[in-house]
Protein backbone atom coordinates (compact mmCIF):
# COMPACT_ATOMS: atom_id res chain seq x y z
CA UNK A 1 0.00 0.00 0.00
CA UNK A 2 2.78 2.48 0.54
CA UNK A 3 3.33 2.78 -3.27
CA UNK A 4 -0.09 4.29 -3.55
CA UNK A 5 0.36 6.85 -1.10
CA UNK A 6 4.08 7.85 -1.08
CA UNK A 7 4.33 7.91 -5.11
CA UNK A 8 4.06 10.96 -7.71
CA UNK A 9 5.08 14.55 -7.46
CA UNK A 10 3.98 17.22 -5.21
CA UNK A 11 1.60 17.30 -2.69
CA UNK A 12 -1.23 17.23 -4.18
CA UNK A 13 -0.77 14.32 -6.07
CA UNK A 14 0.61 12.72 -2.33
CA UNK A 15 -3.10 14.26 -0.83
CA UNK A 16 -4.73 12.34 -3.89
CA UNK A 17 -3.06 9.57 -3.14
CA UNK A 18 -3.67 9.49 0.44
CA UNK A 19 -7.03 9.59 -0.36
CA UNK A 20 -7.11 6.36 -2.66
CA UNK A 21 -4.92 4.49 -0.02
CA UNK A 22 -7.73 5.00 2.63
CA UNK A 23 -10.48 4.19 0.16
CA UNK A 24 -8.47 0.50 -0.31
CA UNK A 25 -7.96 0.24 3.62
CA UNK A 26 -11.79 0.72 4.21
CA UNK A 27 -12.16 -2.06 1.84
CA UNK A 28 -9.74 -4.39 3.62
CA UNK A 29 -11.51 -3.07 6.95
CA UNK A 30 -14.82 -3.89 5.66
CA UNK A 31 -13.32 -7.70 4.76
CA UNK A 32 -12.15 -7.38 8.24
CA UNK A 33 -15.64 -7.24 10.08
CA UNK A 34 -17.21 -9.23 7.66
CA UNK A 35 -14.89 -12.33 8.69
CA UNK A 36 -14.58 -11.07 12.62
CA UNK A 37 -10.56 -11.01 12.06
CA UNK A 38 -9.95 -9.34 15.21
CA UNK A 39 -6.24 -8.93 14.43
CA UNK A 40 -6.62 -8.01 10.75
CA UNK A 41 -9.46 -5.12 11.80
CA UNK A 42 -6.96 -3.78 14.76
CA UNK A 43 -4.57 -3.43 11.99
CA UNK A 44 -6.70 -1.94 9.15
CA UNK A 45 -7.88 0.43 11.76
CA UNK A 46 -4.20 1.09 12.87
CA UNK A 47 -3.33 1.63 8.92
CA UNK A 48 -6.32 4.05 8.09
CA UNK A 49 -5.82 6.59 12.25
CA UNK A 50 -1.86 6.43 10.19
CA UNK A 51 -3.20 7.29 6.81
CA UNK A 52 -5.81 9.74 8.20
CA UNK A 53 -3.14 11.63 10.43
CA UNK A 54 -0.88 12.34 7.38
CA UNK A 55 -3.53 13.63 5.64
CA UNK A 56 -3.73 16.02 7.99
CA UNK A 57 -7.11 14.83 9.35
CA UNK A 58 -6.30 13.56 13.03
CA UNK A 59 -10.06 13.82 13.59
CA UNK A 60 -10.95 10.99 11.88
CA UNK A 61 -7.58 9.61 12.87
CA UNK A 62 -9.00 9.36 16.31
CA UNK A 63 -11.78 7.43 15.60
CA UNK A 64 -10.10 4.68 14.13
CA UNK A 65 -7.28 4.26 16.49
CA UNK A 66 -9.65 4.39 19.36
CA UNK A 67 -11.55 1.14 18.44
CA UNK A 68 -8.05 -0.31 17.45
CA UNK A 69 -7.17 0.29 21.05
CA UNK A 70 -10.16 -1.14 22.32
CA UNK A 71 -9.54 -4.46 20.21
CA UNK A 72 -5.56 -4.88 20.93
CA UNK A 73 -6.41 -4.07 24.61
CA UNK A 74 -8.76 -7.32 24.12
CA UNK A 75 -6.32 -9.09 22.27
CA UNK A 76 -3.26 -8.72 24.78
CA UNK A 77 -1.10 -8.77 22.21
CA UNK A 78 1.89 -6.30 23.80
CA UNK A 79 4.06 -5.71 20.91
CA UNK A 80 0.61 -4.69 18.68
CA UNK A 81 -1.22 -2.53 21.19
CA UNK A 82 2.16 -0.63 21.88
CA UNK A 83 2.37 0.30 18.46
CA UNK A 84 -1.32 1.20 18.80
CA UNK A 85 -0.49 3.29 21.94
CA UNK A 86 2.03 5.11 19.80
CA UNK A 87 -0.11 6.01 16.90
CA UNK A 88 -2.68 7.00 19.28
CA UNK A 89 0.27 9.46 21.24
CA UNK A 90 0.47 11.23 17.87
CA UNK A 91 -3.04 11.48 17.07
CA UNK A 92 -3.78 13.17 20.85
CA UNK A 93 -0.78 15.42 19.95
CA UNK A 94 -2.63 16.48 16.62
CA UNK A 95 -5.48 17.06 18.40
CA UNK A 96 -3.49 19.29 21.38
CA UNK A 97 -4.63 17.13 24.23
CA UNK A 98 -0.86 16.71 25.23
CA UNK A 99 -1.42 15.03 28.45
CA UNK A 100 -3.26 12.21 26.59
CA UNK A 101 -0.55 11.75 24.66
CA UNK A 102 1.64 11.71 26.70
CA UNK A 103 -0.18 9.38 28.56
CA UNK A 104 -0.27 6.86 25.62
CA UNK A 105 3.35 7.86 25.21
CA UNK A 106 4.21 6.43 28.28
CA UNK A 107 2.25 3.95 28.22
CA UNK A 108 3.90 2.61 24.84
CA UNK A 109 6.99 2.80 26.05
CA UNK A 110 6.42 0.71 28.98
CA UNK A 111 5.33 -2.00 26.51
CA UNK A 112 8.00 -1.54 24.14
CA UNK A 113 10.84 -1.68 27.29
CA UNK A 114 9.50 -5.33 28.18
CA UNK A 115 10.81 -6.80 24.89
CA UNK A 116 14.26 -5.03 26.19
CA UNK A 117 14.83 -3.53 22.66
CA UNK A 118 17.22 -0.47 22.25
CA UNK A 119 15.17 0.21 19.19
CA UNK A 120 11.72 0.33 20.25
CA UNK A 121 12.59 2.45 23.46
CA UNK A 122 14.27 4.98 21.13
CA UNK A 123 11.47 5.64 18.96
CA UNK A 124 9.14 5.78 22.20
CA UNK A 125 11.95 8.27 24.54
CA UNK A 126 12.13 10.04 21.07
CA UNK A 127 8.16 10.56 21.04
CA UNK A 128 8.08 11.61 24.17
CA UNK A 129 10.68 13.92 24.00
CA UNK A 130 8.78 15.45 20.91
CA UNK A 131 5.86 16.15 23.35
CA UNK A 132 7.32 17.56 25.60
CA UNK A 133 9.42 19.78 23.57
CA UNK A 134 5.74 20.55 21.94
Amino acid sequence: MSEIYNGGDGNETRQRNIKYAIEYAERCLHIDREQNNQEGLSSSLNTIAGLYLMHGEPVNAKKYIDEALLIETKLNRSSSLAVRYGLASEVYLKLGETQKALDFADKALQLDSLDNSIAKTAVRRSQKAAILIE
